[in-house]
């Protein structure tokens, strides 16, 4: 297992089923757009990942199966290291994606027919999942300051 990264190599994505550059044409009508609009990654995925991921492959049957505690325990871990915040372990859930997370927010805290702030610029879905679960989207615009986005806390008051 190798604990050194490759961040230089280039990797053609294109014709891999990538979305960053498969669907170029189908949604924007060219392919030679830079696509800024999906978060992905350009660099291969580091050694240490690819070995677990081998070793768990080797094993016959791919059932459904159960994040150990240790798994847990590293969120937990992570989240007082990083932020000082100290989480139990009942108060985190497993979520496939940040978009379906958005809408099991959107769903849980609001009704149908409320409001929901959108700060954009802000990647689409952001805006698409509360109003495809019958929300009226709100913008508040982050403001430019020449060299980063801030939030406008005086339009969001508004």
């Amino acid at each position: 297992m190798s604990s050194q990264y490759d961040f230089d190599t280039i990797i053609d994505r294109h014709h891999t089923g990538a979305m960053k550059t498969d669907v170029l044409c189908e949604r924007y009508g060219r392919e030679d757009l830079i696509p800024l609009w999906i978060a992905d990654m350009d660099f291969a995925v580091a050694p240490c990942i690819t070995d677990a991921l081998v070793r768990r492959l080797q094993h016959p049957v791919y059932g459904y199966a159960e994040a150990p505690a240790s798994y847990w325990q590293s969120i937990i871990n992570w989240l007082d290291y990083l932020h000082g915040w100290k989480v139990k372990r009942e108060w985190i859930t497993y979520i496939p994606g940040i978009v379906k997370g958005i809408g099991l927010a959107v769903n849980v805290f609001s009704n149908p027919g409320d409001k929901i702030i959108i700060q954009t610029p802000v990647y689409t879905p952001f805006m698409a999942v509360p109003e495809s679960n019958g929300r009226q989207v709100v913008h508040n615009p982050l403001k430019w300051n020449g060299s980063h986005y801030e939030m406008d806390f005086d339009h969001l008051e508004s």
